[in-house]
């Protein structure tokens, strides 16, 4: 259009009646040939989208296009008008022409501006005008030519991008993390504020630069391959790499290098965020050092531990396991606890688990026999603890198994041991209690050996007065009678012998009774249980205990008549008797050291309480002090002098009669007045 212009000059002036046309826009007057092509250039300028404005070189308007009527609402003539009268304004005032002389004066080939124009509904719109000047050899500015855009949708866009720019920029700046972002060729386009301060560098310098140029890395060429790596994989790649903060400490940044496209999917670039992961790290760390000691800690265990999840699925199992189990962890690592070729009760594993589970504490199982690694017989003892996770939820079990075989091989010695020990210390009180029967038994034989060598005297001479009462002798014979009977003291004799045979015989039967009782007492243990009778077994004890508590306390008995038997092992629960009798005068004897009156009193009773026997035994001793009380049935616990105790007696009995007897054992004790313990057995 320039180049027509140039050559087909517009005349200026009115329309002649010499058959030349007056134009649309205009009040130009065109021969033939000029109105065929200003009519070819007017439909071609009136189809087009953008704005037209032609002026002359006085600034006046000589065309307007119908895109102009079509966006603005206006015909030609108001048009005209309002941009004559300014209320449409041409951009940069070329109505008066200066800017564009000045222009052309420089010889610039073009000039753009934007003007707000108000269409007829009175929504405003922006139009991106380009001004243009047309020339001929006699003058330099003949025509203007104003070609307009409509921007107001874009200047929208390109507000509400900024908008969305601005609200972009204040999201990264405010997130904790470092985030950048590279073009293709991996220069720089973007950084937040925390990577300025990671980095210590300043976003205006280094945009537009790589790695490479601001030596913003010590590996430029590894970041550039990885960016390479993660636009052609269209995969996130992450790296770390130590750096120093503000105060020069060290810090471990974890960056994570993703892919960016456009909406048609094409990768544009690469976004980086990275972490400072120092805290995480050195958490990581730690855990790591506290998950080996753990595991340092697990191995070097001496009993066999593994841990099975919800399903019974193994998921841990330690070098103690395999030595036991002759089992290898990778072959029990993953597999159900059933499907292991472990040599124990199923059934009683199950009990336990269900245990462990309704009461979500630790269940300990009782003694089970397995095959041990050399092939013989042992026991293992089991517990089994539930595993939670941080919100106390229940997803597994531990087994902790030891093998106890050698333990109980002691237990058994030292119980029998202690047993020997306590009937040990028995026998010399109770050959003392022999002692005492015997001697008067013996004394009363004496005297009854001598009296009777009298007696047989005496009746000698009865016979021999018997021969001659009828001679001359007899008054003789009755006198040496007479005075026998007063050296045999006879009326002494006729009342003592009687009573000395009843001691003898009370003395014998006392015997007797020691006898029976400590051969009872001290009968050989029995595996099984057999009914007996506590009231007989209680009896029997304080027999052959008598020498420790007849000089400190009286016992008072108060056993129910028709109590029932209850299967028991005989020798175990005797000796539960005879710890819990003998502490209560031990208890006693202290007590009177102190002060207290003596005799005190151990008193026994027995009773039948709901398919349960209870039985009391109650000592007037000091009591149990408070910070004694949770010890008192833990081996080696002892409150007694060095050498006068062990401490195993009444954890040996707690044991007996909880563990073996399916029984109770509790103590109730009030401070300077005594203890009572209390052992409860289940009749059936």
């Amino acid at each position: 259009m320039a180049e027509f212009l140039n050559k087909k000059t517009l005349p200026d002036y009115k329309t002649q009646g010499d058959g030349s046309f007056e134009g649309r826009n205009s009040q130009i007057s065109f021969s033939s040939d000029q109105l065929t092509d200003w009519n070819f250039l007017l439909s071609i300028l009136d189809n087009m989208d953008a704005l037209v404005v032609v002026l002359n070189q006085n600034g006046k308007i000589i065309y307007i296009n119908r895109a102009c009527e079509r966006l603005f609402g206006y015909c030609d003539q108001i048009m005209r008008e309002k941009l004559s009268t300014g209320a449409l304004r041409l951009p940069g005032q070329i109505g008066i022409l200066e800017n564009l002389s000045q222009f052309v004066k420089e010889k610039h080939p073009y000039q753009h501006y934007e003007t707000d124009w108000m269409d007829n509904d009175g929504v405003q719109h922006t139009i991106a005008w380009t001004i243009n000047s047309f020339s001929d050899k006699h003058t330099p500015m003949r025509y203007v030519l104003a070609s307009g855009i409509d921007i107001t949708a874009r200047k929208k866009a390109e507000i509400l991008l900024q908008k969305e720019q601005i609200l972009l920029n204040s999201l990264i700046n405010s997130i904790p993390d470092l985030i950048f972002y590279k073009d293709l060729n991996g220069r720089y386009q973007g950084i937040n504020r925390i990577y300025e301060k990671i980095y210590k560098v300043d976003a205006k310098k280094i945009i537009g630069l790589t790695d490479n140029e601001i030596n913003a890395s010590d590996h430029p060429y590894r970041y550039k391959e990885i960016d390479r790596l993660v636009i052609e994989t269209g995969k996130t790649f992450t790296y770390d790499r130590w750096m120093k903060d503000e105060d020069g400490e060290p810090i471990l940044i974890e960056t994570r290098i993703t892919p960016y496209y456009d909406s048609r999917g094409k990768a544009l670039g690469v976004i980086g965020i990275g972490r400072d992961i120092t805290r995480h790290h050195l958490v990581e760390e730690q855990l790591r050092e506290a998950k080996s000691e753990i595991e340092q800690i697990i191995n070097s265990l001496s009993s066999m531990m593994f841990v099975v999840n919800l399903e019974l699925t193994v998921t841990q199992w330690n070098p103690k396991a395999q030595e036991i189990s002759v089992i290898p962890a990778n072959q029990a690592i993953g597999k159900k606890l059933g499907e292991l070729p472990l040599t124990w009760d199923w059934k009683q594993i199950q009990i336990g688990l269900e245990k462990c589970r309704s009461e979500n504490k630790p269940i300990y199982l009782d003694p089970m026999r397995f095959k041990r690694s050399n092939g013989q017989e042992g026991f293992l003892g089991i517990s089994i603890s539930p595993l939670h996770n941080k919100q106390e939820q229940l997803i597994g079990y531990i087994f902790l198994c030891a093998d106890i075989t050698d333990r109980r091989i002691m237990e058994a010695q030292l119980a029998q041991a202690q047993k020997l020990e306590s009937i040990g210390r028995l026998a010399a009180g109770i050959a003392h209690e022999i002692n005492t029967p015997i001697q008067y038994v013996g004394d009363n034989i004496l005297f009854m050996q001598e009296k009777c060598q009298l007696l047989f005297n005496l009746l000698k001479k009865y016979q021999d007065g018997m021969a001659l009462v009828e001679s001359e002798a007899s008054s003789a014979i009755s006198e040496e009678i007479k005075k026998l009977e007063t050296e045999l003291d006879l009326d002494y004799l006729l009342e003592e012998i009687p009573l000395s045979i009843e001691q003898s015989l009370e003395g014998v039967r006392r015997v007797t009774d020691i006898v029976r009782a400590m051969k009872e007492f001290s009968h050989p243990g029995l595996k099984e249980k057999v009914p007996v009778d506590l009231n007989k077994a209680i009896q029997d004890t304080l027999t052959v205990t008598r020498n420790q508590w007849k000089m400190v306390a009286e016992i008072e008995t108060d056993l129910l008549p028709d109590l029932p038997n209850v299967l028991c092992q005989p020798a175990e629960i005797n000796h539960v008797f005879l710890n819990i009798i003998v502490n209560a005068a031990q208890a006693i004897e202290t007590a009177i050291q102190r002060g207290k009156p003596s005799p005190g009193k151990i008193k026994i009773s027995t009773r039948q309480d709901d398919g349960w026997v209870e039985i009391r035994i109650s000592d007037t001793g000091l009591g149990i002090p408070e910070e004694h009380q949770q010890h008192i049935f833990e081996p080696f616990f002892t409150t007694k002098d060095i050498g006068k105790g062990t401490g195993q007696g009444l954890a040996l009995s707690y044991d007996i009669v909880k563990r073996k007897h399916n029984g109770i054992l509790t103590f109730e004790t009030v401070i300077n007045h005594g203890t009572t313990f209390i052992i409860k057995l289940p009749i059936k």
